[in-house]
C-alpha cells in the first residue's frame, strides 16, 4: 500500500513520523514548502490514499476540486 502523508503542525509532524514507523506501506511525504494542493494533486493519481493530520477543513478544500467518483477516487 501506497499512501501520501501530509502534516501541517509540529505535533503532527511527531504523530506522522510515528506513523511511518507501519513496515507494511509505503509513505510519500509532503516536501517542506510545497502547498497541500500541489502535492495532492500531483499524487492524487499515484497512491492508494491519503492521511491528513491536521484539520479536517483543509483536508476538504485541498481534495474537492480533484473528487471525481468514490469508486476510482484514492
Amino acid at each position: 500500500m501506497k499512501l501520501a502523508l501530509l502534516s501541517f503542525t509540529p505535533n503532527g509532524a511527531i504523530l506522522a513520523q510515528k506513523l511511518q514507523r507501519i513496515e507494511k506501506i509505503e509513505w510519500i511525504n509532503r516536501p517542506e514548502g510545497v502547498s497541500a494542493a500541489s502535492f495532492t494533486s500531483t499524487f492524487w493519481n499515484q497512491v492508494d490514499g491519503f492521511v491528513f493530520i491536521g484539520a479536517v477543513g483543509i483536508a476538504v478544500r485541498t481534495v474537492a476540486p480533484l473528487l471525481r467518483s468514490k469508486a476510482t477516487d484514492p
